[in-house]
């Protein structure tokens, strides 16, 4: 009888469990279409678009959500994406090129899915708000007065207006109303990207009011009057700049209260009042370069020399530093291109600052953050930038010394300081002189050679102000003076400079024989290199051995 063999085959089936994520996802076709709620200006800066929509991305509905600006035949001219979100309602800013219509949508998507949901296309007629840019008023003598600035966006025109006012008037708010004492120039029509206007035949010693008005179709824009005192000389042209690395054009700003005064504001950073805590920080102070607000003039450092003394007001300082940030009186060799953040400059430079100083004093460390202090960076040359930053820290050669690293002498906000940087046959020279110092305090330091700034730009050196990463400033009494360097007193020699000594003696105290052995172990460390050093044996008598 035969027996049959039955063998049941069991499969198993193990299926990998859905993310949590997954677990809780709608299915795509229940996931709502976003929404467009609103497109309307920025209510900081009329110039941006702010977008808000309705779009589910929490876990149950799309990963992302990618919003875009189109022209109106659909080409997408930037597009943003927004990730995973609990909040209801998205908003999203758009800087648009210029006046025009744009259309506006919204894409959900979620991996696996082909089709994204859309939202319908919303159409937005934007108008490009005027600007009004700051006026430079410079003093040419003989009654006249240049006017400059920087051509706006979409403007078609521009009109300089301007009259005269006493001492004891109040500056009007605004020159927009002509009231018969109120001049006009001629309408000015121009393509360049600097615009100027001399106004002549006015009356020397006298305190005018200078506004500009910026025209486009039927729109005018007025600036706020400016003061100006008419000179019979002509004024020296001072400018500003931001550069360097960490540098934002938010941050780093420069503008003037006070035309007669001198009296500006220089910042590179924004905070909270109410915390006093910072919130964002514009470029920084290293040991080779920096990224700053610089307002500037420029010098020939063949035949010019200079004394530039100022007070800064503190107006605020980070509270929390990062040995980055602060402010001080600067000379470049070389100056950063205007608005680039993306390449470090690296120059020559002298300079008084207030930031993060470090050395050994006496053999012993000291640092502080921030305190004031004096930085020379030398020895840079285009084939030394070439070699990359190993071969400038390498090659290159920055000093810093503090004047004082007493925790009295820290940056505070709400303090002023007033400091010099001058330029004589001699070189450079960085000088502090505090109300409150001690004996320990260092007031002036030099750098020897002022032909160590004449190496990248040999024919211009550019002084001036600067601030940088987590400082705002309002500079006030300043002094500038320049004199003729072909006449001036020659130069002091650079003295050898002393280099911190190790000795180690090691001998006995007594010896029976007559020679007397000794083991005398010397290490001097000479930082800058080529110097020639001198070493003495003595006796009790002071004879040399």
């Amino acid at each position: 009888m035969k027996r049959l063999s039955i063998v049941f085959l069991i499969v198993l089936s193990f299926l990998r469990p859905l993310p949590l994520s997954a677990q809780n996802q709608l299915p795509w076709d229940e996931v709502p279409d976003p929404r467009i709620l609103s497109l309307e200006p920025a209510k900081d800066d009329a110039a941006r678009i702010v977008l808000s929509f309705e779009g589910d991305l929490s876990t149950r509905g799309a990963d992302r959500a990618i919003v875009s600006l189109a022209d109106t035949r659909g080409k997408v001219l930037e597009s943003k994406t927004i990730g995973r979100t609990t909040r209801p309602v998205k908003t999203v800013e758009f800087s648009p090129p210029g006046s025009g219509v744009y259309q506006f949508s919204v894409s959900l998507y979620r991996k696996g899915e082909e089709e994204p949901k859309r939202s319908g296309t919303v159409t937005y007629n934007y108008r490009f708000p005027l600007r009004i840019p700051p006026l430079k008023l410079l003093n040419q003598g003989k009654g006249t007065l240049l006017v400059r600035w920087q051509a706006v966006p979409e403007a078609e025109a521009y009109q300089v207006l301007y009259r005269e006012i006493d001492y004891s008037e109040t500056v009007p708010p605004s020159l927009e109303v002509l009231d018969g004492k109120t001049k006009t120039s001629a309408l000015i029509r121009s393509e360049s990207d600097t615009i100027e206007c001399l106004l002549e035949r006015l009356s020397i010693g006298k305190r005018y009011a200078i506004a500009l008005s910026v025209h486009r179709e039927d729109e005018r824009a007025f600036s706020v009057p400016m003061v100006k005192t008419i000179q019979d000389t002509r004024d020296r042209e001072w400018s500003f700049t931001w550069f360097g690395q960490s540098t934002r054009p938010e941050l780093n700003t420069f503008a003037m209260l006070d035309e007669d005064a001198f009296i500006f504001q220089l910042r590179s950073c924004s905070y909270d009042p109410s915390t006093n805590q910072i919130i964002a920080k514009g470029g920084k102070f290293t040991a080779f370069h920096d990224g700053i607000s610089f307002y500037y003039t420029v010098l020939d450092p063949k035949t010019e020399n200079f004394e530039l003394t100022a007070t800064f007001q503190i107006d605020y300082i980070n509270p929390t530093p990062d040995g980055q940030e602060g402010f001080g009186l600067l000379v470049l060799d070389s100056l950063g291109q205007h608005g680039v953040n993306s390449v470090n400059h690296y120059t020559n430079s002298a300079g008084i600052i207030a930031t993060k100083f470090e050395e050994v004093v006496d053999g012993v460390k000291k640092t502080s953050k921030d305190t004031l202090g004096a930085r020379f960076v030398t020895g840079i040359t285009k084939e030394i930038i070439a070699l990359g930053d190993s071969g400038i820290a390498q090659q290159g050669r920055s000093v810093s010394k503090a004047y004082s690293y007493d925790f009295s002498s820290l940056i505070r906000t709400g303090e002023s300081y007033r400091i010099t940087l001058k330029k004589t046959n001699t070189g450079y020279h960085a000088i502090y002189r505090n109300p409150y110092s001690t004996e320990e305090d260092r007031t002036e330091f030099i750098l020897y050679g002022p032909e160590k700034l004449q190496v990248l730009d040999p024919d211009h050196i550019y002084v001036g102000f600067a601030v940088a990463r987590g400082c705002n400033v309002t500079v006030k009494d300043v002094v500038f003076t320049t004199r003729d360097a072909r006449t001036d007193p020659p130069g002091i020699p650079e003295p050898p400079e002393v280099v911190p000594l190790i000795a180690k003696v090691d001998s006995p105290t007594t010896y029976s024989k007559d020679l007397y052995p000794e083991d005398f172990r010397v290490d001097m460390f000479d930082f800058v290199g080529g110097n020639v050093g001198m070493f003495q044996y003595l006796d009790q008598s002071s004879g040399v051995v």
